[in-house]
């Protein structure tokens, strides 16, 4: 899976009165099978669409940073895959296996129905959407129908670059769900109000930006700084990884997988190594890479620390599996 980039594939239902059904599928909802047969899914099904009007097209995602890189790759990719001779043959396969697919995707719906290829490049807020749709002439902007539904969608989800990562803004704040809201707290660290909820998660008050409470704030240590501190990599390692609250969700999706795998946690190197696996990964594709100035604790701490977390987590689980709730 591509985290740099979101998928989105767009399809609308316009009815006589011209109110129409938005059906969005992206990478973030679906995994990387499931996307793609939703969308196959999706196309199928214009056949039952008779009497309506059906608007589709496909939204990639990616930040200013990879503009230019997409943007030398994508138009070529679509043409070599129509058979059409380009410039440039060495760029096949530039991108990951997700991205071949969706372009895949994307041409077999344009053979299917005897469209030409049309790329607009639209930018909203600092991430790139390069529009992609099928049209049996040449236009030089995209028709006033798309970009409603476009704008529509881009207000509905909004997606934002999160530390390397295109998120929407509903997939990132699902994770407020549910959780009571406990108080209305100024922080020290910006004279700024924020909503504290369950878990000791920030909420700015315009929901501009969701962080974790911190010694910061309120001038005392709590349960948040403790956890932090024994799973933050900098007081060991030299360096961190910001934004902080992305890093430690993937932190603890790394602490489950440990957890329910048959890893013999007493090979102190292997946890390293799958540690390292791990923060490459949080580098490479999800977070920017903080450097300190230096470390204050021994790594054997550190990765004994982790230990004990990990086994406190398969244990957890080992209980909850033998009462039912799993």
């Amino acid at each position: 899976m591509d985290f740099e980039f979101l998928y989105t594939y767009i399809k609308t239902i316009i009815s006589e009165e011209k109110d129409y059904v938005m059906s969005v599928i992206d990478s973030l909802k679906y995994s990387k099978n499931d996307f793609f047969e939703k969308v196959e899914y999706e196309l199928m099904e214009n056949d039952f669409n008779e009497g309506l009007e059906v608007v589709q097209f496909f939204a990639l995602c990616v930040s200013k940073d990879r503009e230019k890189d997409v943007k030398e790759s994508l138009l070529e990719d679509i043409l070599r895959r129509l058979d059409i001779p380009t410039d440039n043959e060495d760029n096949s396969n530039f991108f990951s296996d997700m991205y071949n697919k969706y372009i895949d995707t994307y041409v077999n719906y344009l053979i299917d129905n005897c469209l030409s290829p049309l790329i607009f490049p639209i930018e909203f807020g600092g991430v790139i959407v390069y529009l992609l749709i099928g049209s049996k002439k040449y236009l030089e902007k995209p028709p006033e129908m798309i970009m409603e539904i476009l704008k529509n969608w881009y207000e509905k989800e909004e997606p934002i670059l999160f530390g390397k990562q295109i998120l929407t803004k509903p997939f990132f704040y699902k994770k407020l769900i549910n959780r009571k809201t406990l108080n209305i707290i100024p922080s020290y660290n910006d004279n700024n109000l924020y909503l504290l909820l369950e878990g000791n998660i920030k909420v700015e008050l315009d929901y501009s930006t969701v962080s974790m409470l911190d010694y910061h704030d309120n001038i005392r240590f709590n349960a948040t700084d403790i956890q932090k501190i024994s799973y933050n990599p900098v007081y060991a390692l030299g360096y961190t990884f910001e934004p902080e609250i992305n890093f430690l969700d993937w932190f603890d999706i790394y602490l489950y997988v440990m957890a329910i795998l048959d890893v013999d946690l007493e090979d102190l190197e292997k946890i390293k190594l799958s540690y390292m696996t791990f923060l490459d990964f949080i580098n490479n594709h999800i977070c920017e890479k903080i450097y300190a100035d230096g470390t204050i604790i021994e790594e054997d701490l550190f990765f004994n620390v982790l230990k004990i977390n990990i086994k406190n987590i398969k244990e957890f689980i080992r209980r909850k599996r033998r009462s039912g709730d799993f």
